[in-house]
């Protein structure tokens, strides 16, 4: 079945939920292809729970079989492959089984048979070997099968499978795979977060750092794995020593964080999504954190997917799947071909306390502007302007100007993409609008 195709908002806003409104209980990106995308999706309405595919990020969906299966995990691979696994629900009263596709949810094989009362909550293909998959289960305590939480892992593409190490009868709440290290593992439980370097044989709890605080999400800065980041009910904590010890990386989210991404190519990029206030984005590994909502329709996230390029951030939400469409980024302000500069913007309305992300528009190769659409709730009206040129024929350095039409709190973040030398200039709430800085870069 194929569901009516919606128009894009465009580069800078979401769109519209898709494939229906449903709550989305997994979501996961194709690695070799950016617009192809898996969404499994409860039917408020009939009671039943799909499995959706798209090849065009959202434009359009279609079901990708397992119709009277209620799928509850999904992972991809590469080259067309599918990993989804199921809970009760559908026309089954089991759970827990675990599909494979080999074409892109074209056909499906069963690699683990239902049983009991239990869900597949988790499923990971190591990156590095995607012959060796983890697979999560939760369930209630029986006379037989699994005990409510176990981890298993195979390493021949889902023929047999190997339980690992003791959970101490807690259900897992996440699991990250080292993106570069075969059998480096942190997964999260009741009790906290733990690591293993050894595919899972034996584990060592961290947490030093989180606070108590629950942890309900995990990633793994691909550009430099030595970051690690939890998201809890108390915000985003960070690790800069491979989960040795966390420290406080964002908070403020007024809701606990129900998933993260980071951004595949540019280390401390990441995006939170939240139960209850959406989406929450940060440029510099979690300092700093603007939401990131403008035109979405629904707050209330479960899950998010991001694609291998950083083309586009997947919102799996109670009324369906939402799209944003990145692009290069669209809250960097990129100025000077020759020598480039990233401008960023952050802004704050005094009268709400609203704080939001500008958007950014190039007119030329040296001047553009930001709109504000999530304080302001119009994309294209421009509100504080940029321009950067090459004095260094006059002085040796890059000149900035800035101003706006505004009376917010602004702060404008310069960054030399050559060096990575970064200035800020902040503009307090009521006061001029702007200044110029004739020394900026030499």
């Amino acid at each position: 079945m194929a569901c009516t195709p919606r128009l894009w908002a465009g580069v800078g806003q979401w769109s519209t939920g898709g494939p229906f409104a449903g709550r989305v209980n997994a979501l996961a990106v194709d690695p070799d292809t950016a617009a192809i995308a898996y969404a499994a999706v409860s039917d408020n309405l009939a009671g039943s729970s799909r499995l959706f595919k798209t090849v065009n990020a959202g434009v359009a969906w279609a079901t990708s079989g397992l119709d009277s299966q209620a799928v509850s995990a999904l992972a991809t691979g590469p080259r067309g492959l599918v990993y989804a696994g199921t809970r009760p629900g559908g026309s089954s009263t089991q759970g827990g089984a675990v599909y494979k596709s080999v074409d892109g949810g074209a056909t499906w094989a069963q690699v683990v048979p239902a049983a009991n009362a239990l869900a597949t909550t988790i499923l990971r293909i190591d990156a590095v070997t995607p012959s060796s998959v983890y697979r999560a289960i939760a369930g209630t305590i029986t006379n037989v099968g699994p005990p409510p939480g176990s981890l298993s892992r195979t390493d021949d593409s889902g023929a047999t499978w190997t339980e690992l190490g003791s959970l101490n009868y807690q259900a897992p709440r996440a699991l990250a795979l080292d993106p570069k290290r075969s059998g480096v593992l942190y997964l999260a439980v009741d009790s906290g977060l733990y690591r293993s370097t050894d595919f899972g044989t034996n584990w060592s709890l961290l947490g030093t750092g989180l606070d108590g605080s629950t942890v309900s999400a995990v990633v793994i800065d691909p550009v430099d794995t030595s970051n690690i980041y939890a998201g809890t009910t108390r915000g985003v904590f960070k690790s800069t020593d491979g989960g040795v010890s966390f420290a406080p990386a964002g908070g403020g989210f007024g809701s606990f964080v129900s998933d993260l991404v980071v951004e595949p190519t540019r280390s401390g990029r990441l995006y939170a999504g939240t139960v209850s206030n959406g989406v929450f984005a940060t440029s510099d590994g979690g300092s700093t954190w603007v939401p990131f909502n403008s035109g979405l329709a629904d707050l209330s996230i479960f899950v998010l997917g991001l694609d291998r390029t950083g083309a586009f951030l997947h919102a799996g939400a109670g009324t369906g799947v939402f799209e944003y469409q990145l692009g290069t980024d669209p809250g960097v302000l990129t100025l000077n071909a020759s020598h480039k500069f990233e401008v960023r913007l952050t802004a704050r309305d005094p009268r709400t306390g609203r704080v939001a992300a500008g958007l950014a528009f190039p007119v030329n190769d040296f001047f553009g502007y930001f709109s504000l659409p999530d304080i302001t709730f119009e994309p294209g009206n421009p509100e504080v302007f940029v321009k950067i040129l090459d004095g260094t024929s006059v002085n040796g350095k890059f000149w900035v100007f800035y101003g706006g039409l505004t009376d917010l709190e602004y702060t404008l973040t310069v960054t030399e993409r050559a060096t990575g030398k970064t200035k800020t200039y902040t503009k307090p709430a009521g006061s001029a609008a702007g200044g110029f800085d004739t020394s900026a870069f030499p």
